[in-house]
């Protein structure tokens, strides 16, 4: 069948093994936001050109 991305969200937990410290990737935080559904939509290739999309 043909190829297509995956879309996923997961949860992640830290061990307690070592110093059970990790660091922040601040830039990335920062840039964190909710995104539109349509806008999501409306990026290429991604979703719209998929044929999975299409309505």
């Amino acid at each position: 069948f043909g190829k297509s991305d995956l879309f996923f969200v997961c949860l992640c937990r830290a061990t307690c093994r070592g110093s059970g410290e990790f660091s922040l990737q601040e830039s990335e935080i920062a840039k964190a936001k909710w995104g539109d559904w349509r806008e999501f939509l409306q990026q290429a290739p991604y979703p719209r050109d998929m044929p999975e999309w299409a309505a």
